[in-house]
């Protein structure tokens, strides 16, 4: 997996050519805003993450745990009479 280097916003917009730079050279940069990432910059011919290894790479971070069991697929439920935004909007009438 390619070098990651996390760079705060102000830093990168200071030095953008510097980073682009190691970007080109194959390195994935993470760009924070208050040590927070919120963007990803990283090669464009440089073949996209599988997701199983968005995946990994996310738990591996503590972002996200993987699940314990198996999940059972949703199955949504098909109720008949009316609409619940109109029952809704009945049951708000009086607060409008």
């Amino acid at each position: 997996m390619a070098t990651v280097l996390h760079v705060g916003a102000r830093e990168l917009k200071t030095r953008l050519g510097t980073y682009l730079g190691r970007v080109r050279r194959g390195e994935r940069v993470i760009v924070t805003d208050r040590h927070h990432p919120v963007a990803e910059l990283r090669r464009i011919d440089a073949a996209p993450e599988s997701r199983a290894d968005r995946l990994q790479r996310l738990a591996a971070l503590g972002a996200i745990s993987a699940p314990v069991r198996r999940l059972v697929p949703f199955t949504p439920v098909r109720l008949t009479g009316e609409a619940a935004s109109t029952t809704l909007l009945r049951d708000r009438e009086d607060r409008l």
